[in-house]
């Protein structure tokens, strides 16, 4: 839905995604790249699984250093995710505080940080990014939630 809404704008957008997998090593995949829109994006998105473990913070602080370099004025980063940060040691208070720590680098930085969030975890994941939070168990009210969300944090920052 946030690629086609963005590509639809002409709205600049990338799709990564990421796992911990063996031995603590992290993976991060993008499916679609900035200024690099293809029609075939959509099939890759498509096929995106889960597996193993994830390290959010690794993926976020990956993302937030892409995202810095970009010349839009507005940049908005949504985590998707179906469970809380799990990889090892890498949970709990010590995972929060890591992605709290993103976020506020990320947001000093003119990046706005937003969590869509499915599954038992949505109280955990709402702790974690707070007013960036989405709930997105009910789909149909996606589109009006994050069109306020959006709006409110544009707004704030003209």
């Amino acid at each position: 839905l946030l690629y086609d809404f963005a590509t639809g704008l002409g709205i600049p957008v990338m799709v990564a995604g990421h796992n911990t997998m063996q031995h603590g090593r992290s993976e991060y995949h993008v499916f679609a790249q900035f200024d690099r829109v293809k029609d075939s994006d959509k099939y890759r998105l498509a096929q995106m699984q889960t597996g193993g473990c994830n390290r959010d913070g690794a993926a976020i602080e990956a993302s937030v250093k892409l995202m810095m370099n970009r010349p839009e004025d507005v940049k908005l980063l949504f985590v998707i995710s179906d469970g809380q940060p799990n990889d090892g040691q890498y949970t709990g208070s010590a995972a929060r505080e890591d992605i709290q720590n993103i976020i506020k680098t990320a947001k000093r930085n003119g990046i706005e940080v937003f969590a869509a969030a499915i599954g038992s975890d949505k109280d955990k994941i709402k702790a974690i990014y707070g007013d960036g939070f989405l709930d997105i168990t009910d789909l149909s009210a996606f589109p009006k939630m994050l069109t306020g969300m959006v709006k409110k944090r544009i707004l704030r920052n003209i």
